[in-house]
């Protein structure tokens, strides 16, 4: 599992959030070796490396968590981390900082599973970027692709 988290990580996420194409073998039919269901896609496999990292990090956290505490979340490696933290621990305040550009919309859209991630990111209670033009794209993509309304204070998406 780790080596696919990685290979999304490396190959999927990081040509996107630097505003590049990933690579197209990802959508390819190729098989895994030790796979028999030939519908297996490589992009699906890794997806769901990454949500599994996430979820073991959401455990751990759970875990060590005391009232009170302050969860601060510094990569894109964890994207989904926070909304599983909500999940968990619904009054935890959870920071994320995004250390790498955040797309505009129209590299961002193409991954596949953008909302998921978007929906991620937003389980937190502060999210910040490097630059305001980051925080920008990000605001775009929750408006355009998951209908949200933000300014330039943030997006309310857990109320």
């Amino acid at each position: 599992m780790c080596e696919d988290y990685g290979r999304c990580c490396h190959k999927m996420l990081w040509p996107v959030f630097h505003s590049s194409a990933p690579p197209a073998e990802l959508w390819l039919e190729e098989k895994y070796p030790e796979d028999d269901d030939s519908s297996h896609y490589n992009e699906e496999k890794l997806w769901n490396s990454y949500i599994g990292i996430n979820q073991q990090f959401a455990d751990v956290v759970r875990d060590v968590y005391k009232e009170g505490d302050i969860i601060w979340i510094h990569t894109y490696k964890l994207l989904l981390l926070p909304s599983m933290l909500r999940l968990l621990l619904p009054d935890a305040a959870i920071g994320f900082f995004l250390h790498i550009p955040f797309p505009s919309t129209e590299f961002y859209r193409m991954l596949t599973y953008r909302e998921d991630m978007l929906k991620g990111m937003l389980g937190s209670t502060f999210i910040a970027f490097q630059t305001y033009n980051y925080a920008r794209h990000f605001f775009s993509a929750c408006s355009r692709i998951m209908g949200l309304e933000s300014n330039p204070r943030g997006v309310d998406f857990y109320g």
